[in-house]
């Protein structure tokens, strides 16, 4: 529904107003469309944060923004529930909780409710990529095909750059990855692919750069044997 927001907005010209408390939404669209095969939708540009209160028109239409108070005593009935939740025993990565809200019933009654999910990502460890392996490019032989499994599944983008120097530093690896260099395209939700140019049969040291889209890298030298 955001990317459809975008396309609404590039249309019609409309501008977009989102709660602050859902950008985390907006950062995970890459990913979330990876995982049901869609294209993302692009960049998506915010161009207001609502409040309580807020007011919007659509011709004769008026419609009022109701955000709760955070008061646990809140008068209408949108104040702040709370429950603790231990984040050290989730996995990292993504996670979706799922708030269900019941309207108070008469006993007997048919439960009245209704859900809603926020996501929650747990970044405490870098990015963990491992060598998945090698294909042949039909009718070009000086390339080769590299895949790249995101172990974790918390890959944003993978860079792959073969047999460089063991001297090169961490920092000059960061320049070329900088510079659009050994990017590689996502295909699945934990795999990625691009091409190598050159690459010799034997034994081969590829070094893969994994991003979150936190910003989180990390940075490994792995052997892999061409066929």
């Amino acid at each position: 529904h955001i990317g459809g927001a975008m396309k609404l907005k590039a249309a019609t010209g409309a501008p977009i107003a989102m709660n602050k408390a859902d950008e985390m939404q907006v950062k995970l669209l890459p990913m979330q469309a990876a995982w049901i095969g869609m294209d993302s939708p692009g960049k998506v540009e915010i161009d207001q944060h609502t409040k309580d209160q807020d007011v919007f028109t659509l011709g004769e239409l008026r419609a009022t923004v109701r955000i709760g108070n955070h008061d646990v005593n809140a008068p209408r009935g949108d104040g702040e529930f709370r429950q603790v939740i231990d984040a050290t025993r989730l996995s990292e990565g993504i996670h979706f909780i799922t708030v269900r809200a019941y309207r108070h019933q008469p006993a007997g009654s048919p439960a009245v409710f209704s859900d809603f999910k926020k996501v929650i990502y747990i970044d405490r460890l870098p990015p963990v990529s491992e060598f998945d392996s090698f294909r042949p490019v039909e009718g070009n032989a000086t390339e080769t095909e590299v895949l790249i499994r995101s172990t974790d599944q918390t890959a944003d983008s993978v860079h792959v750059f073969a047999n460089l120097p063991a001297s090169m530093t961490e920092a000059q690896i960061l320049a070329e990855v900088n510079a659009g260099k050994g990017r590689l395209e996502r295909f699945d939700r934990a795999l990625f692919r691009g091409r190598l140019q050159g690459l010799p049969r034997g034994t081969n040291t590829l070094t893969i750069v994994t991003f979150e889209f936190t910003g989180t890298r990390s940075i490994k030298r792995v052997t892999a044997t061409m066929p």
